[in-house]
């Protein structure tokens, strides 16, 4: 996917809409694309997120409840791994699986307080925001 389209997914996110086009240059140099198949797992819940989280840029993907259950699909634009990169115990909170083939924009977290410090207080924003989201699941 080239870079005027991977702008136009990140503009459409809320993380990322109100950054200047050079942070959003450096993003995308510093981002690495993952391809999932359908079924594949991309996060699991406990595994150490490594400091990894990303933005999808096509398909669907399910955040998967305890009990095997799909409890929110999510698709372009939107973020994933980003609670597990803010917490502190850095673990995953929960399994997302591809429901269809997908392709995943991703960060070390490093590289963003590096590259777009400003960036990391609007991901801890998110990351509390959904993770009430999830409390019981």
């Amino acid at each position: 996917m080239g870079s005027s389209n991977l702008k136009t997914v990140l503009k459409g996110c809320s993380l990322f809409n109100k950054l200047h086009e050079t942070d959003l240059d450096m993003l995308i140099h510093f981002g690495k694309i993952h391809a999932f198949a359908q079924g594949e797992t991309i996060y699991k819940k406990g595994a150490n997120a490594q400091g990894m989280f990303g933005v999808i840029i096509s398909g669907r993907v399910g955040v998967i409840a305890k009990n095997g259950q799909i409890i929110r699909g999510m698709g372009r634009g939107e973020v994933l791994g980003e609670i597990g990169v803010t917490s502190l115990q850095h673990k995953r909170t929960l399994t997302v699986s591809a429901i269809t083939p997908i392709e995943l924009l991703e960060w070390n977290v490093h590289d963003i307080k590096k590259v777009v410090p400003h960036l990391m207080q609007k991901l801890k924003n998110l990351a509390w925001k959904n993770i009430s989201n999830y409390m019981d699941s």
